[in-house]
């Protein structure tokens, strides 16, 4: 997630995450750690070009400065 924080996060980091946050939803023995991975799952499915676009360098908004932020 710091990658992603960072801007430096690549494709495979997304799609591990996206793998974990699912894996923690539908295995996790509490509330708690059913719901940690949602806010990462609801970016991913609302937002998914714009991640990616990222995670390959681009800014489709072009308003984030290279090497991230």
């Amino acid at each position: 997630m710091g990658r992603l924080r960072d801007g430096m996060a690549t494709e495979a980091d997304l799609r591990d995450g996206e793998a974990l946050a699912k894996v923690m939803q539908e295995t996790s023995l509490c509330a708690l750690g059913q719901v940690a991975g949602k806010p990462f799952l609801d970016a991913m499915n609302g937002l998914r070009d714009e991640m990616l676009a990222h995670a390959r360098g681009v800014c489709p908004a072009h308003v984030c400065r290279p090497g991230g932020g």
